[in-house]
């Protein structure tokens, strides 16, 4: 991908104003596997929290802290592009509208002392974190599908690409 800037104030500017040429992209492999990762973080922290006090564990502060920091970094990894997606995908919209307001998911988990509580909704918000991970295509890898169910304009374009 290719980004050209115009350096000129105005029309007049443009003939004497030079033009830089960026080469920019991203490398989405690089991208899924660190949003994996901090999915998978996020979603182990919450078990961790949830199975320390189903069995009387004493939750220490740190990791408690660490717990939270790993849920947040995984809402706000996903969040901008369930913003981006949710109306084209209502699991999507209902995701975001459990995580934002004031009585959302993003502001209960700042507020809870996980070293005391367990709450309930921790659950759903692990349950929300790897469906939306699902839903973007992060988790997705290694999904099978049979060969009657492939797209045929995929299928040509993916054999033309094995040739």
């Amino acid at each position: 991908m290719s980004l050209e800037l115009n350096l000129a104030d105005d029309d007049d500017d443009q003939a004497d104003a030079g033009t830089e040429r960026y080469e920019a992209y991203t490398d989405y492999s690089k991208i899924s596997t660190a949003k994996v990762g901090i999915v998978q973080d996020a979603i182990h922290a919450i078990n961790e929290i949830d199975s320390a006090h189903h069995e009387g564990t004493k939750v220490r502060s740190q990791p408690a802290a660490r717990a939270r920091a790993d849920v947040l970094d995984a809402m706000i990894a996903l969040t901008p592009e369930l913003r981006t997606n949710r109306d084209a995908d209502d699991d999507l919209d209902d995701i975001l509208n459990r995580w934002e307001g004031s009585d959302g998911y993003r502001r209960r988990l700042k507020a809870v002392h996980l070293t005391r509580e367990n709450p309930e909704w921790l659950s759903q918000l692990a349950d929300d974190i790897s469906h939306a991970a699902w839903q973007l295509g992060y988790t997705r890898s290694g999904k099978t599908t049979r060969e009657n169910d492939v797209d045929p304009v995929e299928k040509e374009s993916d054999n033309m690409l094995s040739e």
